[in-house]
């Protein structure tokens, strides 16, 4: 479990920096990671997912500026999805399930960096959802009606975005009314803590909540199931 634990936590890592290095147009191949203040390029044994977080103690060892927590709450949860998923009886349905939830993790990435996830990737992720989770044409058909009648009034509500919306629906369809409502409850209060923690935040991006909330609740769920 502990080298799934660090293969998962290797592959958000990797996804973290690659958003990184595109949202700021740069290579995902070169240059070398380096340090964002003082540009010092980084050693390898400075770039172990987790473990180089935890040993600079969340600063880099030569400005002593701070790395930032975001890193180390996607290398973790990276980690726990490949090690509380892949654990079970290895399954096409488990393997979609973890692929599901690395792209909510790149989801909420994006939306914590710009404020805005791509809807190509909500879109892919609403597919892989419906195949993950099949139900009657006439379900379907239900959902993405309700969908279409809150999209009107929601473009006049500044406070919640669309794609937060999208996300609550793709989580109800995945995992049922009553698991869907305890996820989004436990988003409710993550974002209402981070609002107490920075109070002056413009605006709370609140996918990476949802995101969190879904796979903390169902690797909880699969396993006391």
């Amino acid at each position: 479990m502990s080298l799934l634990f660090a293969f998962g936590a290797s592959l958000a890592s990797f996804l973290y920096a690659s958003i990184y290095r595109l949202t700021h147009n740069f290579s995902i191949i070169s240059p070398r990671s380096r340090c964002d203040n003082c540009q010092t390029k980084l050693k390898p044994f400075e770039l172990i997912p987790i473990l180089s977080f935890l040993w600079q103690r969340g600063h880099c060892r030569y400005c002593a500026t701070a790395i930032g927590w975001p890193s180390l709450v996607v290398e973790t949860t990276g980690g726990f999805i490949v090690a509380g998923i892949i654990c079970y009886p290895l399954r096409p349905k488990m393997i979609l399930l973890v692929v599901l939830m690395f792209l909510m993790l790149t989801l909420a990435i994006l939306d914590s960096k710009t404020l805005s996830v791509p809807t190509y990737l909500l879109a892919l992720t609403a597919i892989l959802a419906i195949g993950y989770q099949p139900s009657s044409w006439q379900f379907l058909i239900y959902i993405f009606s309700i969908w279409l009648l809150a999209q009107l009034p929601l473009r006049r509500f500044n406070q919640i975005g669309l794609a937060d919306v999208d996300l609550i629906f793709i989580i109800y369809w995945l995992s049922g009314l009553t698991q869907a409502t305890i996820i989004l409850l436990i988003a409710c209060l993550s974002a209402l803590g981070h609002f107490k923690i920075r109070p002056h935040t413009e605006r709370i991006p609140f996918i990476p909540h949802l995101a969190l909330a879904f796979i903390t609740w169902t690797i909880i769920y699969l396993h006391i199931s």
